[in-house]
């Protein structure tokens, strides 16, 4: 039986330098200006808050003088430890690293190209959305940028844009007119009036105050030399702050897009604000009282081998192995569940990759050969995509939710490479021709970022490619085995075989790095200068200074660790055990307690306390018998809020704290649904 493994690709980062200069359209009051910056004095002033601006600035990236992002350039994203700059007048976003001064761009990590056009970006957190001033809304991959969806919006066009996490949906308008919003659906639910006639971007927070949820918006004064922020109070439509900005210049720096993220500096919810063509800057909206991570375990309700996870965000996250076994996680861990649907029960599932919270590829390897599966409805029913005789398949790599790699051990000695261009329906091995020699593979032993993908073998080959798969060519490590390689930058990475290999240049060289503990390695990974390994056994190291200390940072209560990765957006790790034990390192999640063992008479959903209530409050429900359990909070339009309980349940009394920080004011409803039985009660929030 295959030990579990984890391996991990490089990026290479190519800046494409892209020379721009303005475009005006003819016909539009208040069209897109790009003025075409040809010399920067020094001394010229930067972007200068008014008087009285409360928000302290904790970084401003000043892009002027960069060729290609002087004209045109309105973004304000920050997403996966990247700040994002797109274009409204071209194709090509610009990717920065977050390790510039007061945690703000700082090195280029790369250049994508996109749908272009696009004026505001926003995300929900898995994917990145925008909108090129149409009534079009595009959903995008955050890793490529390629478009997987588009939405017609029945309200205004999209200049400006922002995700409501509370109500589900986007907040867009065009320069003038109403602000809207409308459902993932793209059908329009609400809006607020506005008489703004230069809007374009948009920031949704509600966090900054003790009071209903709020849209920063982000205005081109009319006479092209200010620029104006208002805080609007979402449920009463009226504005609560304003501020105006004098320009260095008439038309230089004009208002771009915006967006409200917290922890894109640490422990800080910042206002991200673009003023095109010449700088990005952050604002202090406030500090954030954060619960620092730590390590916990989670119920997989099994005690049979789990070889492999695969964390699509900080909520969704999908484990494998032994016996056919899948479960899924769509709440952080909190619950577990079966997920398996069809798939053989004689058949040990060794890696897995979740694409999102409904769809998963799974590969498993009987005696027969090397087999694949694909769910699309979370796990429910499987259909066979893949298999080859006499293979072993040892691990899926999706670049992105269309395009993905596969590799097995080698069969008629050439290594099992395939391609998918389809999401994991259909695979393609055409031209991919790679001998083997000796060596095999190992199960996780596989990652890719950008274009480059590394895979691990049995030898001290570890095979590189730098264009996606098409050609291979082998890198030397200092011993045999990779078991697991993770790069956090395009410079320095780690390989696990009997111990850890380190690289500074990319992996043109490695060499042995000291590393405690005994065992074989299982599992890297990793974020700016902080690492994360574990051997087949139950202790997490932990440095944060690229290796030159090592802790042991958790020590699991039994079984060994078979895989180790990190959430592919997000910063949660999951580790996955031999004895179907699951660790999680994260914020700690509020969880369901049992309060009494005594086996109660009736099912029971009692009212909440507080009520009304800010913003913490506690549900009760009863069980006479075990059975599975949805406790689910509702606004007052029947749209579901969260998911409290989610998962089987023994006989006795239990406990619920809601915190509904992120909530607006209003009335709410909650419902518990068991073993046929069903209760709603209400509750009320006020701020």
């Amino acid at each position: 039986m295959k030990k579990k493994n984890f391996l991990i690709v490089m990026v290479a980062v190519l800046f494409v330098s892209v020379f721009s200069i303005g475009f005006y359209f003819d016909g539009d009051p208040n069209a897109d200006v790009a003025p075409f910056v040809t010399s920067i004095n020094p001394s010229t002033a930067d972007t200068i808050p008014p008087g009285g601006f409360p928000y302290a600035t904790l970084f401003n990236f000043n892009y002027q003088t960069v060729p290609g992002m002087n004209g045109g350039t309105v973004g304000a994203m920050f997403f996966g430890g990247k700040y994002y700059f797109n274009r409204w007048n071209g194709t090509t976003v610009y990717r920065y690293n977050n390790n510039g001064p007061g945690g703000g761009p700082g090195t280029l990590a790369d250049s994508l190209t996109y749908i272009g056009s696009c004026r505001d970006l926003a995300t929900d957190g898995v994917f990145i959305y925008g909108g090129t001033a149409s009534t079009t809304l595009y959903r995008f991959d955050p890793n490529t940028m390629a478009t997987l969806k588009t939405f017609t919006l029945a309200g205004g066009a999209t200049r400006a844009l922002a995700w409501d996490p509370n109500r589900k949906g986007f907040w867009n308008t065009n320069f003038s007119g109403n602000i809207f919003f409308h459902d993932t659906n793209g059908v329009l639910v609400t809006q607020i009036t506005s008489t703004l006639a230069g809007k374009y971007g948009l920031g949704f927070d509600s966090t900054t105050s003790q009071d209903s949820a709020f849209l920063w918006v982000w205005n081109q004064g009319s006479s092209s030399t200010t620029n104006e922020l208002y805080k609007i109070h979402i449920q009463s439509g009226t504005v609560k702050e304003t501020y105006i900005f004098t320009l260095t210049g008439a038309s230089i720096g004009i208002a771009g897009g915006a967006e409200v993220i917290a922890n894109v500096v640490p422990n800080k919810l910042v206002l991200l604000l673009n003023y095109q063509n010449f700088a990005l800057v952050g604002y202090n909206l406030k500090n954030l009282t954060v619960t620092p991570p730590s390590w916990s375990e989670q119920n997989s309700g099994l005690t049979t081998a789990l070889y492999s996870v695969s964390a699509v965000d900080d909520n969704v996250a999908w484990v494998c192995g032994a016996g056919g076994k899948v479960l899924r996680t769509t709440n952080k861990g909190q619950n577990w569940l079966d997920a398996s649907g069809n798939l053989p029960a004689t058949t040990d599932m060794y890696n897995i990759w979740g694409i999102d919270a409904n769809t998963a590829l799974v590969t498993g390897s009987p005696a027969a050969g090397s087999y694949m599966w694909r769910t699309t409805n979370g796990g429910a029913n499987w259909t066979q995509v893949f298999f080859e005789s006499g293979g072993f398949g040892d691990g899926i790599w999706m670049t992105s939710a269309t395009n993905g790699f596969f590799y097995g051990d080698p069969v008629g000695g050439r290594w099992s490479l395939w391609k998918t261009s389809n999401g994991g329906v259909n695979w393609d091995s055409t031209g991919l021709y790679v001998p083997s020699g000796s060596l095999a593979g190992w199960n996780n032993a596989i990652f890719g970022l950008g274009t480059y993908l590394y895979f691990g073998t049995n030898g001290t080959s570890l095979y590189v490619s730098s264009n996606n798969g098409t050609t291979w060519f082998t890198q030397t490590t200092p011993a045999v085995n990779q078991y697991a390689i993770w790069f956090n930058n395009a410079s320095v990475g780690l390989a696990g075989g009997a111990n850890l290999y380190v690289t500074t240049n990319g992996g043109s060289n490695w060499a042995t790095m000291t590393a405690p503990g005994t065992g074989n390695i299982s599992g890297i990974c990793g974020t700016g200068n902080e690492w994360w390994f574990t051997r087949q056994a139950t202790s997490v190291y932990y440095t944060s200074n690229n290796g030159t200390n090592w802790t042991t940072q958790y020590t699991a209560p039994a079984g060994s660790f078979y895989h180790l990765t990190k959430a592919r957006s997000g910063s949660t790790l999951w580790g996955v055990r031999s004895n179907g034990g699951i660790s999680r390192y994260g914020t700690p999640i509020t969880g369901v307690n049992n309060i009494s063992s005594t086996v109660p008479e009736n099912y029971s959903l009692s009212q909440n306390y507080p009520n009304p209530f800010n913003p913490v409050t506690k549900i009760n429900f009863a069980l006479p018998k075990a059975g599975y359990v949805t406790l689910k909070v509702y606004d007052v339009l029947g749209r579901e809020v969260t998911t409290l309980v989610n998962g089987n349940y023994n006989a006795g009394t239990y406990t619920v704290d809601f915190n509904a920080a992120n909530l607006a004011s209003g009335m709410y409803f909650y419902k518990l649904e068991v073993n046929g039985f069903s209760s709603v009660k209400k509750m009320m929030l006020i701020k």
